[in-house]
């Protein structure tokens, strides 16, 4: 006798067989879309690029299937229109659209690639869109083209974007600039990714790409690592490195602190550019002080009246607050921005603090100790831009 018919267990297989049905439903359609297609492509009409993403949007597996091989085929010709196409397609359509874009932008950008490692030259060079940028800063380098085709190596899905995907370019450039802090570990023990830096440096440092949130953080970090800043004195390619840097040193809206204390480390031209940037703006706490020395570093005689006309500036830089670190001091340190000025002046007419009375201990990094700058009360900040303007009016005599 046969077994008795069971309803939860009819119910059960029938669920059974269409998870199945729709697993290999979906399993065809990504095989579809992951497919390679041939390197070299095909060019089509807009007219048949938008019934190609109608067909993509259909119910009919098949005609989907059919619409995504179509698609995948397409030659680089055809990516700004379908760019343009994309943003007209309902939500269903954009999302099967999205893989198929990214297998074609990976695709692109290989051959284009590979067509620049065959032939290394400037011309194919400039088919990407950071190379003109890349060789204003390194006009004295033979070996420019193989130099930027590492870059590119090193960043593959940075430079897809920065290509074929610029809505994508500042989440992508975020994430990879946050691997590259990540990076920044100071081990002696691994080799330091200067490619990548580079190439972050190159992408970002271009004011029409978006930062978002970190990105300048992140990729600033490497100036912390004591292995970047030896391949940025005696490396192989330090020349060009050290002109990446002041590029990106010179970015809109950067985080001032890092790179000016990394120009003045290594005598970096574009710390000047910044210092007179951050003074300018009267901005304020540590950076300004910053700003001052890296003046004094890399400044030259030139500066010397704009730095001379702040000396009216009493905005506070140290103590943060108006509070000294030591809280059991009588008469505290204070630096403001006509001191920091004042010491970066001394420094580049080669007057020492202690000849005008200004308090002040060396420091190699920043010339000289933020907290031990400033002067206890407005009697002593008087008497030593007397004693400042003597010695000039001394000299002038």
């Amino acid at each position: 006798m046969p077994p008795a018919f069971s309803i939860p267990r009819f119910f059960s297989r029938l669920i059974l067989v269409m998870t199945i049905v729709v697993s290999c439903t979906a399993a065809d359609e990504s095989t579809a879309v992951q497919d390679d297609q041939p390197a070299s492509g095909k060019a089509v009409s807009t007219a048949e690029l938008t019934r190609l993403l109608q067909q993509l949007d259909s119910p009919r597996f098949t005609e989907r299937q059919q619409a995504t091989a179509a698609l995948l085929a397409l030659d680089v010709e055809s990516s700004t229109v379908l760019q343009s196409l994309h943003s007209n397609l309902n939500p269903a359509a954009r999302q099967r659209l999205s893989p198929i874009l990214q297998r074609l932008h990976r695709r692109w950008f290989e051959n284009q690639l590979q067509q620049l490692q065959q032939a290394v030259s400037e011309d194919l060079a400039a088919t990407f869109p950071d190379w003109h940028d890349f060789r204003l800063t390194t006009p004295k380098s033979d070996a420019a083209v193989q130099i930027f085709i590492e870059l590119i190596q090193a960043e593959p899905e940075l430079f897809t974007c920065r290509l074929f995907d610029s809505e994508r370019l500042p989440v992508v450039l975020e994430s990879r600039a946050k691997d590259l802090e990540s990076h920044c570990t100071g081990s002696e023990n691994e080799e330091f990714p200067v490619a990548q830096a580079a190439a972050l440096m190159l992408v970002a440092s271009n004011q029409d790409v978006q930062l978002l949130r970190g990105t300048s953080y992140y990729i600033s970090r490497c100036f912390d690592d004591q292995r970047f800043s030896r391949l940025l004195q005696n490396g192989e390619y330090s020349y060009e490195l050290q002109q990446l840097c002041n590029r990106w040193i010179l970015r809109p809206r950067i985080a001032p602190d890092r790179p000016l204390l990394f120009a003045m480390q290594h005598r970096l031209s574009a710390g000047r550019d910044l210092a007179l940037r951050v003074l300018a703006e009267r901005r304020r706490g540590p950076r300004v002080f910053y700003a001052a020395m890296a003046l004094g570093v890399l400044g030259d005689s030139q500066d010397l009246p704009f730095l001379e006309s702040l000396f009216t500036d009493s905005t506070l830089i140290w103590p943060p607050g108006g509070v000294a670190e030591d809280e059991s001091a009588d008469s505290p340190l204070r630096l403001e921005v006509r001191d920091a000025a004042l010491l970066a002046a001394c420094h580049l007419r080669g007057i020492t603090p202690e000849k005008i009375g200004l308090t002040s201990k060396p420091a190699p990094a920043t010339l000289y100790q933020l907290n031990t700058v400033g002067f206890v009360t407005d009697e002593a900040r008087q008497r030593s831009y007397q004693e400042y303007q003597n010695l000039l009016q001394g000299r002038k005599e």
